[in-house]
């Protein structure tokens, strides 16, 4: 059965049917008429019992041919399913009444011309492989210098098919334009693109030229990321953001300026700290806050000190180039 189907499908027969359902009915070969029968058996679909498959051409056979219904709601479908079934066992018995018949008749049938066309004759490979369908591809090669056309037939209908899809990608990617320049003239760009030769753009006179980053945004790029540092720490969350006055409803009557490493950050990233005593002093304050409100002892107090210790620690190790950071930022203070 796989080679008589791999035969349809080199005879092209199988492209048809997958390409237009109109030739459906040149595609029958007994394996499908077989499995649809099964299927009808089952329940599992609605058969022709005469058509274009009918060996015979007179109506004393099956066409066994699945019928495609057209799509409506539930009700109409049960309905078309029931008259199907009701004149489906009348016309099969008309149909084996018809084959009986034929059978038992002991007239003899007249050989005519015509009778001689209708005869079935197994078409040989040559006359197969000269009706199919097949692909010419015509190639220039280079022989000894010389320029020779060769063409080549396909007949193979999956090699056909890999061909004209690779054909089709290739016209797709030639089908692809690239910019050309309409001020320089030149492809792959635009003429508002910087890259163009001719770009004129919008030229702004900065009032004095910085070749190297500012100071002070390198002085709060430290400031910002020494805090993620503090961070970090083990069990600092509590510093993290300001004291919620819902679980603490007293902290503003105990403590007077609250700050925290959150505040403290933002501070930093928007050039509030010009000198590190002044971070360092926002540090202390959140320390002596804590120690205020929870007590000298208090594990929290003792986290605060250690971030204060780790800053002071950091200041010393540090001075020189925070110090030249420092100077650096108050000369861009008065720098016009």
């Amino acid at each position: 059965m796989l080679s008589a189907e791999r035969r349809m499908d080199d005879l092209g027969y199988k492209c048809l049917e997958e390409e237009e359902e109109e030739d459906y009915e040149a595609y029958s070969p007994n394996w499908y008429l077989s499995r649809n029968f099964v299927n009808a058996a089952a329940g599992k679909g609605l058969l022709e019992l005469s058509g274009p498959a009918d060996p015979s051409g007179t109506g004393e056979a099956f066409s066994f041919r699945k019928i495609r219904l057209k799509k409506g709601n539930e009700s109409e479908n049960r309905k078309i399913i029931a008259e199907h079934q009701a004149t489906y066992k009348e016309r099969a018995a008309s149909i084996w009444n018809k084959h009986i018949e034929m059978l038992r008749s002991s007239e003899m049938v007249e050989y005519t011309e015509t009778s001689k066309r209708l005869t079935f004759e197994i078409p040989s490979e040559t006359t197969a492989t000269e009706t199919a369908a097949y692909l010419t591809i015509k190639r220039t090669v280079d022989e000894n210098g010389t320029l020779v056309v060769k063409t080549e037939k396909i007949y193979d209908g999956r090699v056909i098919k890999a061909y004209l899809k690779a054909r089709k990608s290739i016209k797709v990617e030639d089908k692809k334009t690239t910019f050309t320049c309409s001020s320089c003239g030149q492809p792959g760009h635009m003429k508002t693109n910087k890259s163009c030769p001719n770009y004129v753009g919008s030229i702004k006179t900065p009032k004095r030229r910085i070749e190297e980053k500012k100071a002070s945004l390198v002085f709060q790029e430290k400031l910002a990321k020494l805090v993620s540092v503090f961070m970090s720490m083990p069990f600092s969350n509590a510093f993290h953001r300001p004291v919620s006055l819902k679980k603490f409803p007293n902290y503003t009557a105990v403590v007077k300026a609250p700050i925290d490493l959150g505040t403290i950050k933002t501070k930093a990233r928007n050039g509030v700290y010009s000198k590190y005593e002044e971070f360092l002093g926002d540090l202390i304050l959140m320390k002596e806050n804590c120690k205020l409100y929870n007590g000298p002892t208090h594990s929290l107090t003792e986290i605060a000190d250690d971030i204060c210790n780790q800053a002071q620690d950091y200041y010393q190790n540090n001075l020189s180039e925070i110090k030249e950071l420092e100077a650096q930022v108050q000369e861009e203070k008065y720098v016009v």
